[in-house]
């Protein structure tokens, strides 16, 4: 019996002891080099989903973006072409959200120029940075973003008569809804220096930059030396982009009837807005005006012609 001990014993040892000298050291190394492969391995970096607007001085590009360095950025267009693009040509790059695309998923984008109809405006801000200038065939209306949600503005006629100084704050209360207070101030300036005007307003506005609805109201003072008078006003206005180059949209402007006293109108005004290029595009419209003359008349509207260019700055 003793002899059986000793000889379990003695191949428990021999086994013990090969595992250690033998068998132990070689899944140490095979450890040690799994551990150190891996070390070697860099991290993969995250993949970007995003898709992204490229602007450049002459054309704009959408797509993922591939590889970008201080040299230049490699997109994948939308319609899967690989376009390399000097960094020194590229005005801006931003990331596109869902709601710059249609049902079909076909990029659209924001309307540059979303913050203004043809006479009214609404509860968005200009974006920090972005200025630009409304032509109209009576003369140019120019807005500088100042602040966050603050812009100032000045319009006028070819001939400097008046002068009307403008300014809008934003509020954006959710992805949604936007509000602004503003005002519009001026004088007849040198050809009716005994004249001026003052219209404060407020807007509330429903979308984005891509489409949107507002409601504005207002009251407008026309003061002289002798009296001062003033009226509400109101309107409803909106826009929408379908497609990347077309913006339909609508204004107006109403001042109510006050029985047979006081008379009133109603302009109202219909419009297509054509991108012509990044940060320029072109409105053609009609408006159309109601009075109390026009009411009871053979031509109860009375049709005006609406052209205008915009452009940023």
């Amino acid at each position: 019996m003793e002899i059986a001990n000793e000889i379990v014993e003695n191949q428990f040892k021999f086994v013990f002891k090969y595992c250690v000298m033998k068998v132990l050291p070689i899944i140490l190394g095979f450890i040690l080099i799994s551990l150190f492969s891996q070390a070697q391995i860099e991290p993969k970096s995250p993949v970007d989903t995003n898709t992204y607007i490229i602007v450049t001085n002459t054309t704009e590009l959408v797509g993922k973006i591939l590889r970008q360095d201080s040299a230049e950025v490699k997109v994948l267009t939308t319609d899967n072409r690989e376009v390399i693009v000097p960094a020194y040509l590229i005005k801006s790059i931003e990331v596109l959200d869902r709601s710059e695309f249609d049902y079909f998923g076909t990029y659209v984008g924001k309307d540059a120029f979303a913050t203004r109809y043809i006479i009214t405006t609404n509860g968005l801000p200009l974006e920090r940075g972005k200025h630009y200038v409304q032509w109209n065939l009576f003369g140019p209306d120019v807005h500088f973003s100042v602040r966050e949600n603050l812009s100032l503005g000045i319009m006028t006629t070819w001939v400097a008569a008046p002068i009307i100084g403008t300014f809008k704050k934003s509020w954006q209360l959710n992805d949604q809804v936007q509000l602004a207070v503003g005002g519009l101030a001026g004088t007849g300036s040198w050809l009716f220096p005994r004249y001026a005007g003052a219209l404060p307003f407020g807007s509330v506005s429903f979308g984005d930059r891509t489409a949107n609805l507002s409601l504005t109201a207002g009251y407008g003072v026309i003061a002289s030396p002798n009296k001062a008078e003033g009226r509400l006003l109101f309107g409803v206005a909106g826009i929408t982009k379908v497609t990347k180059y077309i913006s339909l949209l609508f204004d107006s402007v109403v001042m109510p009837w006050q029985g047979n006293t006081q008379g009133g109108f109603a302009l109202l005004m219909p419009a297509v807005r054509i991108k012509t290029d990044p940060g320029e595009a072109l409105q053609i419209g009609v408006a159309g005006l109601i009075t109390n003359d026009t009411y009871d008349s053979d031509f109860p509207v009375i049709p005006l012609p609406v052209v205008q260019w915009y452009r940023s700055f």
